[in-house]
C-alpha cells in the first residue's frame, strides 16, 4: 500500500539537545556513553518536564520501575537512537499474515534520505534498531509495545524477524477519543498523558482508543493547548482537523507485493 505525505518530524527539542551535546562535549568526544551521562546530569535543569516533550517521553518510559532495572546499555542505546532520529517519512506499507493463528504483521519503507546528513543519522538508527530487535524484542513488546512494533515495522526484515503487529500500529495511527493532562509528575505537563486505553479497577482492558490527536491550525498557532477545565465528555466528543504541521495522507495506492 503506497502512501504520500505521511511525515513524522523529529521533536524540536531533540535537535536542540543534539546541538547542545556537540557544543558541551565536542564532536570528537561525543559518544553514546558521554551523551547518556550528560543527559542524566542536565536533563531536568536544561530540558525541564514543563517544556520538554522529549524529557516527558523519557520519563514515561524509563520512569517505570520495570524499565529502570534494565541494563544501562539499553538506556544509552535508546537515547543515542533518539538523538539520531531525523524524522520518519513513510512511502510504503505491506501487510502479511504470519503464523498459524493468522496474526497480521506490517512492514514499511521510508522515503529516500534527502541529504547526506540525514542518511548518516538513519544509518545510526538502523544499527541500534536491528540490535534492539535481536536482543530485546520480547521485553520491548511487553513494556513498550508501540515503540517496539514501530521499530519492527521498519527494521525486522533485516534481522529475519516478522514485522510489527499490525493491530498495534493501526491503533497508533487511529484517532483518539479522549486526552488531557494527568495529575502527578510529568503527566501534569503533558496534554497527551490521558491519551491511552481505559482499564478497570482490576487492571483489565475496558476500552481501547487511538493515539492521534487532530488539531485545528488555529490551535497550533495559539500554542496547541486546550483549556484545562474541559471535561472528559468534551474531550471525547470534540472533533479536530489536521494542521499542516501534522500531515497524514489519504492518498493510497496498491502494494505491488500483494501482501494483504
Amino acid at each position: 500500500m503506497y502512501v504520500s505525505g505521511l511525515e513524522m518530524p523529529a521533536l524540536d527539542d531533540l535537535s536542540a539537545l543534539r546541538q547542545r551535546l556537540q557544543c558541551d562535549l565536542g564532536q570528537e568526544t561525543l559518544n553514546r556513553e558521554a551523551a547518556y551521562h550528560w543527559w542524566l546530569q542536565h536533563r531536568h535543569a536544561d530540558f525541564p518536564l514543563e517544556t520538554s516533550k522529549f524529557n516527558r517521553i523519557w520519563e514515561s518510559l524509563f520512569g517505570q520501575p520495570a524499565l529502570k532495572v534494565l541494563p544501562k546499555q539499553v538506556h544509552m542505546d535508546s537515547l543515542w537512537g533518539w538523538l539520531h532520529n531525523p524524522g520518519c517519512d513513510l512511502r510504503l506499507f505491506c501487510f502479511e499474515a504470519a503464523g498459524a493463528r493468522g496474526r497480521v504483521t506490517l512492514t514499511a519503507e521510508r522515503a529516500p534520505a534527502k541529504s547526506a546528513e540525514e542518511a548518516r543519522l538513519l544509518e545510526v538508527c538502523r544499527e541500534i534498531s536491528t540490535r534492539v530487535l535481536t536482543e530485546n524484542r520480547a521485553a520491548g513488546e511487553r513494556f513498550a509495545a508501540s515503540t517496539t512494533n514501530f521499530c519492527a515495522m521498519l527494521y525486522a526484515a533485516e534481522v529475519d524477524q516478522v514485522g510489527g503487529c499490525a493491530a498495534t500500529i493501526v491503533k497508533m495511527f487511529s484517532a483518539a477519543k479522549w486526552w488531557g493532562p494527568g495529575k502527578l509528575g510529568w503527566q501534569q505537563f503533558d496534554e497527551t498523558a490521558l491519551c491511552k486505553d481505559r482499564r478497570n479497577s482490576c487492571g483489565f482492558l475496558a476500552e481501547e482508543q487511538g493515539r492521534i490527536i487532530w488539531r485545528l491550525a488555529a490551535d497550533i498557532a495559539a500554542g496547541g493547548r486546550r483549556p484545562r477545565g474541559a471535561g472528559r465528555e468534551a474531550r471525547r466528543s470534540e472533533v479536530q482537523m489536521p494542521s499542516r504541521s501534522m500531515k497524514r495522507s489519504t492518498l493510497f495506492g496498491c502494494c505491488r507485493r500483494n501482501k494483504f
